[in-house]
């Protein structure tokens, strides 16, 4: 069926959305998680709101608290790399027991192992 014979056209409407800035930027605000509730007040404080203000703050703020977490991750672990290295482990050994060790005599296993041959 030719629809132009009937007088029908048949094609996609133009949408023409029109979002004020600050409605916008309040909304890219409100898709934030509740771990940013410092950052979404940050944001509210500026004034007006604007789109870009709130997207470059929002990389900035993410930005810095990657930079910041890297950092302590890395020295967390090599502050619990030295610690590992730092203990000195003192065991019982051939069938002696060694009183540095956590257990006391009557729970050495290496004497006990010596009584049982």
């Amino acid at each position: 069926m030719n629809f132009k014979s009937v007088g029908i056209r048949v094609g996609k409407p133009p949408i023409v959305i029109d979002i004020s800035n600050e409605l916008l930027a309040k909304i890219i605000i409100s898709k934030l998680s509740e771990g940013y509730n410092n950052l979404k007040r940050m944001i509210y404080e500026m004034r007006p709101l604007e789109t870009a203000k709130v997207v470059s703050k929002i990389d900035d703020y993410i930005r810095y608290s990657y930079s910041t977490t890297k950092g302590s991750d890395e020295r967390q672990q090599v502050k619990s790399e030295s610690a590992f290295k730092v203990q000195n482990y003192s065991y019982c050994s051939n069938g002696i027991h060694n009183p540095t060790t956590k257990h006391s005599i009557e729970d050495c296993r290496q004497l006990k192992r010596n009584t049982n041959q």
